[in-house]
């Protein structure tokens, strides 16, 4: 997925790695880069801006990352540095001094980054990091990478880091609806046939894919799913999967529809046939799931009964 930072990337991997790479916000002063440096200002707030950023700019081969403070909003760009430098320690630097040098660097701007030569031509990526990818996947490729290199050590968890969100399920019907509408195959539905006829259905969520569209609670016809906290940078590194719900089904010996196990081997609407044939009504589980006034006339006695 495109974003501000996917065209600093290219523009990096076009280019010879920088000594150093320092980052301004619109707040800050403009950053002065000597020879072999690079500057990019920002195109919001540091405060705002990507917990992966620096581990994204390091693993294209700079061999730091230093900031100018923002001067707006310190609190909000001092609590993002802080984090910045958990992740990458010694690696993110307030900006140091230089000597002058009659060969300045390049500064370029996140709202507007040069499309690299190398990019025109179609020319593919060759660096760690794929720019097409969305900044999640970017930044645990970058840190990963960065701790293979030795860079750092280990990757520390922040909490609620990732993209994703915890969804908690409840009336699951196991319709599978939720796991098809999904753009990013963050949740799967797997089916075990047990031996006395019924099917369990446990739905799962797969923490490093979500990225928190709410497709599935959009699109779920039960409103069965709620969204919940971000997840933490940990279980988008770990990739973990979390259990949703259980479901047991059954499929209607007579008409083949799937329904909830435990109520027999018909589902509610040929068990409300089989035991009024010649009923006028509509069986009571379809009447639930129609608009309240359309239910009411139809569940209404007809005349003849009335007489």
């Amino acid at each position: 997925m495109a974003d501000s930072l996917s065209g600093v990337l290219r523009w990096l991997e076009a280019h010879d790695p920088y000594r150093r790479i320092i980052i301004a916000c619109p707040h800050s002063l403009a950053p002065e880069p000597g020879h072999r440096d690079l500057g990019i200002v920002l195109d919001s707030c540091i405060g705002h801006a990507t917990i992966g950023l620096p581990a994204q700019l390091l693993a294209c081969g700079t061999s730091r990352v230093e900031y100018v403070p923002c001067s707006e909003h310190p609190a909000d760009a001092a609590s993002k540095v802080s984090v910045w430098e958990a992740l990458t320690p010694g690696l993110i630097l307030p900006v140091q001094e230089t000597k002058h040098s009659f060969r300045r660097g390049e500064t370029i701007d996140m709202t507007a980054v040069p499309l690299p030569r190398r990019a025109l031509v179609g020319a593919a990526s060759s660096g760690p990091l794929d720019p097409a990818s969305d900044d999640q996947t970017r930044t645990v490729t970058a840190l990963r990478y960065l701790q293979q290199r030795g860079l750092i050590t280990e990757i520390p968890d922040v909490p609620g880091a990732a993209s994703g969100i915890h969804l908690t399920v409840d009336r699951c019907t196991a319709c599978n609806v939720c796991v098809s509408s999904c753009p990013h195959d963050a949740l799967s539905l797997t089916r075990t046939e047990m031996a006395d006829g019924t099917t369990v259905h446990q739905l799962s969520q797969h923490a490093d894919r979500c990225r928190a569209c709410q497709a599935c609670v959009r699109f779920c016809p039960v409103q069965a799913i709620t969204p919940g906290a971000q997840f933490d940078l940990s279980d988008a590194l770990e990739e973990r999967t979390y259990p949703l719900t259980t479901v047991s089904t059954r499929t209607c010996l007579r008409c083949g529809s799937v329904f909830p196990a435990g109520q027999g081997e018909l589902c509610p609407v040929c068990s409300f046939r089989e035991t009024n044939p010649f009923g006028s009504q509509i069986p009571p589980e379809l009447a639930r799931q129609l608009p309240p006034d359309i239910a009411e006339r139809l569940m209404r006695p007809t005349s003849r009964d009335q007489g």
